[in-house]
């Protein structure tokens, strides 16, 4: 199960596409240059119990390390944005 990513400069999202069906998603804003929020997060009841959620969150974060930017936010996954 791969996560693909997709930005424009304004807003973007993490998702994964099987079949050419867009089962799970994870969407982010950017909040200035240096930060992104996290603002919705679906995942379709076929891919749940499969780490789904958490590997979009993985991703997210590895953008955000890659990309160095400062901060990351996610009020509604507290638990999940916990990963080192």
């Amino acid at each position: 199960m791969e996560v693909l990513p997709k930005d424009d400069g304004k807003k973007g999202k993490f998702y994964i596409e099987i079949n050419k069906r867009e089962l799970a998603q994870m969407t982010y804003v950017w909040a200035g240059t240096d930060r992104i929020i996290i603002d919705h997060t679906a995942v379709d009841d076929s891919l749940k119990s499969k780490n789904a959620g958490k590997q979009m969150v993985v991703k997210a974060v590895e953008f955000v390390r890659k990309k160095t930017y400062i901060s990351f936010h996610c009020a509604h996954l507290p638990k999940v944005c916990l990963i080192k």
